[in-house]
């Protein structure tokens, strides 16, 4: 946390200046709400190799708050998220919000490429279907 005081044409100007700083360090604080990479969950994935894929903050994210304040996130992802995915794609977003005010949002991506799920050719297909599998 940084503060900076500015008084001008004070006589007493130490003395403000540390009680402006004792005041922001005993009422406020600063508080890492994200972190680049961190994960928040997975979403679903349709046609993927895989079923599902995690979602990870795409940068830090600070903010300087009242030692009181009530933080809560809100996550949004797409829809609906299909194959192939690119490393980096964004899938969503988080929300901050303090005491029922937004604060801010961060972009929530996916940490690794995902690709389609093979699926096999006309020709295997028709032969699963008749050998009922």
């Amino acid at each position: 946390m940084r503060v900076i005081t500015v008084t001008l044409n004070d006589k007493e100007d130490w003395n403000d200046h540390m009680a402006m700083f004792d005041y922001a360090f005993s009422k406020y604080k600063s508080l890492s709400l994200a972190e680049k990479g961190k994960g928040y969950g997975c979403v679903p994935v349709k046609g993927g190799k895989d079923i599902e894929i995690a979602c990870v903050a795409k940068d830090d994210f600070a903010v300087m708050v009242e030692k009181d304040a009530a933080i809560s996130v809100d996550i949004k992802t797409e829809e609906e998220i299909k194959a192939p995915i690119k490393k980096g794609q964004v899938l969503g977003k988080a929300i901050f919000t303090i005491n029922g005010e937004n604060i801010g949002e961060m972009e929530l991506i996916a940490p690794e490429a995902m690709e389609r799920k093979n699926k096999p050719n006309i020709f295997w297909r028709i032969i699963n279907w008749i050998m009922g599998k």
